[in-house]
């Protein structure tokens, strides 16, 4: 015992050292690169430009990536640079869009709230008054605030769902009509990864007059007018813009936990579930859209092509971010409209009952508190491997960060883009 206490300390501080030159010295030396970065820059926002470069550098971004900032209305930051296609190293350019996962909940929010401006339905309106096959099987209480807060219990689907019924809306809206929630709707909350997309799509298509899916309301509605470059769901014509992605490789996720040890819980708590739990049985069904380390079905037209309004979003930090301008703005909806989107309609502390993980949603965000005012919230919603999109009402910041190269986590826990935001918000100090 006392040669534990003596040398005990020495080991474990060995390993620290070690572990930090791998990840700060041994990494930038080997995988970091320089690379040439394209766009636009205010010079206030100079900070941006350097921590931009520095993911680059540092090995952070092993591909491609495009950061913007609108700051108080204007565009501030549009930068790009790194490889769009490993397989011939043509570069990102400014037309290059990227697949940006559960990022695209945001989108669709957007759409429920431009229903709720035009006074067709409101947050708190059960989902069988557009809707009244939905509410079998107990599902008849559960609201549209209960589907955007991932409260209805739905988060996969039993049935195995073919490639022929994932591409198909109404054969999909039937699979959901039949599902028994697993808790009762807005008893506690569970991450809906993919059914989100479908429940909502069925809300938008019965709400909307004209009967439009999510995706063909969202076009006619917000992006055509607005002159957005983004889809849910990839156009055939759009195909040769989007960056081929890929996944993280076993040591650059020892690196990215070296770094980040966060990722250490986070990691427990994705592969330590049983086979029957919600996450597992989410990531399974639908079989040719789960995504390995070996295995990545995003880089199919075929997959890309699905309208799936919860991961199919097709765009580029500049068309994001200039979307949740305008929608702060009061370009999209009404000011009456977004006092209702403030702050977060689940706040109490709880265990997410799909990955476990507590965190504020509401009106189908992600919210956390402002990291300058704490009374104040900012919100958004990360994607997979580190698509990210940051909303900060107080300050009318919004933030797009979006890469190819996937990482080892979501944005909330994702080194190169929380890099961004501080050196966005020093920025923001300085001015």
């Amino acid at each position: 015992m006392e040669d534990l206490k003596k040398y005990g300390i020495i080991p474990i501080f060995i390993l620290i050292v070690i572990s930090n030159i791998f990840a700060h010295v041994y990494w930038p030396m080997y995988y970091g690169k320089d690379v040439i970065i394209n766009g636009y820059i205010d010079s206030k926002f100079d900070h941006v430009k350097r921590a931009f470069e520095n993911n680059f550098l540092k090995g952070m971004e092993r591909e491609g990536a495009n950061v913007a900032v609108f700051y108080k209305g204007q565009n501030v930051v549009n930068l790009y640079g790194g490889i769009k296609n490993n397989s011939n190293n043509e570069e990102w350019d400014h037309k290059t869009k990227t697949v940006i996962f559960s990022a695209t909940k945001a989108i669709s929010s957007v759409c429920i709230a431009l229903l709720v401006d035009r006074n067709y339905i409101k947050y708190d309106d059960k989902v069988i008054k557009v809707w009244p096959e939905y509410g079998q099987y107990g599902k008849e209480n559960t609201t549209i605030e209960h589907v955007l807060t991932h409260m209805a219990g739905i988060p996969y689907l039993e049935k195995e769902i073919s490639f022929e019924v994932g591409s198909n809306e109404e054969e999909l809206a039937r699979m959901i009509e039949s599902s028994k929630p697993l808790w009762p709707p807005g008893y506690t909350s569970g991450y809906h990864g993919l059914t989100f997309g479908w429940i909502v799509n069925e809300i938008v298509k019965r709400t909307d007059p004209k009967k439009r899916s999510l995706h063909k309301f969202f076009k006619d509605e917000i992006s055509n007018p607005n002159n957005l470059d983004i889809d849910i769901g990839c156009k055939k014509e759009s195909l040769h813009h989007i960056a081929k992605i890929s996944q993280p490789t076993i040591i650059e996720i020892i690196k990215d936990t070296l770094i980040q040890p966060l990722m250490i819980p986070m990691f427990g708590i994705a592969f330590l579930q049983p086979n029957g739990s919600p996450i597992v049985k989410m990531q399974e069904n639908p079989s040719w859209m789960k995504m390995t380390l070996n295995n990545i079905p995003f880089n199919d037209p075929k997959i890309l092509s699905i309208p799936n309004g919860a991961i199919t979003g097709i765009t580029n930090s500049y068309n994001l971010g200039k979307l949740f301008n305008l929608f702060i703005s009061g370009k999209i909806v009404s000011n009456r409209t977004l006092s209702q989107i403030t702050g977060p309609t689940l706040t109490n502390w709880h265990l997410e009952r799909t990955t476990l993980w507590p965190v504020y949603k509401g009106r189908g965000f992600f919210w956390d508190v402002n990291p300058i005012d704490s009374s104040k919230f900012i919100f958004g919603h990360p994607g997979y491997g580190c698509q990210g999109l940051h909303i900060d009402l107080e300050n009318e910041l919004v933030v797009s960060y979006l890469t190819n190269g996937l990482k080892s986590s979501t944005s909330i826990l994702c080194v190169p883009y929380q890099s961004i935001l501080k050196a966005v918000y020093k920025s923001i100090n300085n001015i």
